[in-house]
């Protein structure tokens, strides 16, 4: 099992009927197991091993199972033929989209986080992996956009935020990207305007030009990392990125 004090931090997320929800502190990874959203089967993401495991393999996540009750008492208990007719069938339990809470379905918002319930996945208008390969991709190709235009790598990180404005998932992702792009942008203005003053001098030009390719090394290093952590359903955080949206 992991150590518990591995639950510093808020990068946690676990999976639901196929979707990744996240990211939560370990707080919320409790509070949703106490309400029966995550079960000892569910797929949790854990930060210090980085990697996907079921929740039971989490010390500290569940109480320890209570001691089995005596057959003997437990047949007396139970009743001794199922009933003749089936009662109604209950309505399943829907969980939230944003937060994972079980709620009633006839509920028309969630009671944990408040937001409007029963819209479908297609609602959130992107799915949150097509959004970070997207997002990551861009900044792969981040040192031929820019050679074409200033902005063209915010494209699509743009149009990203906008179908999945719904999803906080793929808008987290969008924001992270902005930030690495407006970034590389801001350094890059800053070393070709020293390039251009220090031209008659050569040696600052030379620099500027080394700087240039560095961050195109940049680039291309942290796409393809925040690529393979897509395909392998990891998240993944851009080093050395100044948080201009937050």
């Amino acid at each position: 099992m992991s150590d518990t004090n591995s639950s510093n931090g808020n990068d946690w997320f676990w999976s639901q009927r196929g979707a990744t929800l996240g990211p939560v502190d370990f707080t919320e990874i409790r509070r949703l197991v106490g309400n029966g959203s995550i079960a000892r089967d569910t797929w949790v993401f854990d930060p210090a091993q980085g990697a996907w495991v079921t929740a039971d393999s989490i010390a500290g996540l569940f109480v320890s199972t209570p001691p089995a009750a005596d057959p003997a008492s437990a047949f007396a208990a139970s009743p001794a033929a199922p009933p003749t007719t089936p009662p109604d069938a209950a309505p399943a339990a829907v969980f939230c989209r944003f937060c994972g809470a079980q709620n009633d379905p006839t509920a028309s918002r969630c009671a944990s986080c408040g937001r409007e319930q029963g819209a479908t996945a297609s609602s959130d208008g992107i799915d949150p992996k097509v959004a970070e390969v997207i997002c990551r991709a861009s900044i792969l190709a981040a040192p031929i956009l820019f050679s074409l235009t200033l902005i063209g790598s915010l494209i699509g990180p743009a149009i990203v935020w906008a179908l999945g404005s719904r999803n906080a998932r793929v808008v987290a992702e969008a924001k992270q990207t902005f930030n690495c792009q407006l970034t590389l942008l801001v350094v890059l203005v800053g070393v070709w305007i020293v390039g251009v003053i220090g031209f008659i001098l050569i040696i600052p030009a030379v620099l500027a030009g080394v700087a240039t390719l560095g961050l195109a090394v940049y680039c291309v290093v942290v796409g393809i990392v925040g690529l393979i952590a897509a395909a392998d359903g990891r998240p993944y955080s851009y080093p050395w990125v100044i948080r201009f949206i937050k």
